[in-house]
């Protein structure tokens, strides 16, 4: 029983984490030319990191990342597209 109620925290406190990382990476990096090294550098000034990226592994944060600077770049391009029709 205890095993499944800590599995329970541990998925709950993942998924939040993962939100609150995927957030402070909407709000703090809205270009797609910064590399990982760079955007760890603002995300760490910023006050909601230590919580956010708490419970996720250093892996999990830069795939979230690349995953979000993808998206900024399917946007743009999408918005570049837009314009020359």
């Amino acid at each position: 029983m205890y095993k499944k109620i800590f599995l329970f925290f541990f998925i709950s406190r993942h998924s939040e984490a993962v939100t609150h990382f995927q957030a402070l990476l909407v709000d703090l990096i809205r270009q797609p030319d910064f590399t990982w090294k760079e955007a760890k550098k603002v995300l760490k000034k910023d006050s909601r990191y230590d919580s956010a990226s708490s419970a996720l592994d250093k892996s999990e944060r830069e795939r979230f990342f690349d995953d979000h600077i993808d998206g900024l770049v399917a946007k743009k391009k999408g918005e570049i597209s837009w314009q020359y029709n």
